[in-house]
């Protein structure tokens, strides 16, 4: 996990947590990819907006989770009330939106290039991402990460 974005006092941030320097270890072209796509957050200003987002997310949340919650009678229904709302909240709104996250893999390959790196790099990261992931992609903020694997491999065939 890792998160691009601005601190109250407006200052660019990049998180890496330890999962990522586990999973990525020494892979420098790896982490020019994850790094570039993390500036390009920067970049691109995606977190702005993001305000309105959240409200329409957390809106949709308590929609499923109201109706779920009158499906299924008792504890039951409170449960799966609470956890599918939760899912829908998620699958509405994370950090950014998958056309934001596709935006920021296109420019953090090309950075990633430009800077004299081998993009198999950037195809490695979503190769591991995509070992790690769980869960169904439509659940997710970010395409799949097969596809952003195939999206860089289109890149180094050419097409």
């Amino acid at each position: 996990m890792r998160f691009a974005a601005y601190d109250k006092a407006g200052k660019a941030t990049i998180v890496v947590t330890k999962g990522m320097l586990s999973l990525l270890h020494d892979d420098e072209p790896a982490w020019a990819g994850l790094l570039g796509h993390e500036t390009a957050h920067l970049v691109k200003h995606h977190s702005e907006g993001r305000a309105t987002a959240a409200a329409g997310a957390w809106a949709g949340g308590e929609l499923v989770a109201i109706a779920l919650s009158l499906l299924i009678p008792g504890f039951g229904g409170f449960v799966a009330g609470t956890a599918g709302g939760t899912a829908a909240n998620k699958a509405l709104y994370g950090a950014y939106t998958r056309p934001q996250e596709a935006e920021a893999d296109q420019l953090g390959l090309q950075w990633l290039v430009s800077a004299g790196y081998d993009p198999h790099g950037m195809q490695r990261l979503f190769e591991l991402l995509a070992k790690q992931s769980s869960g169904p992609t439509f659940l997710s903020t970010h395409p799949g990460a097969e596809d952003r694997a195939k999206m860089v491999r289109d890149y180094i065939d050419g097409k």
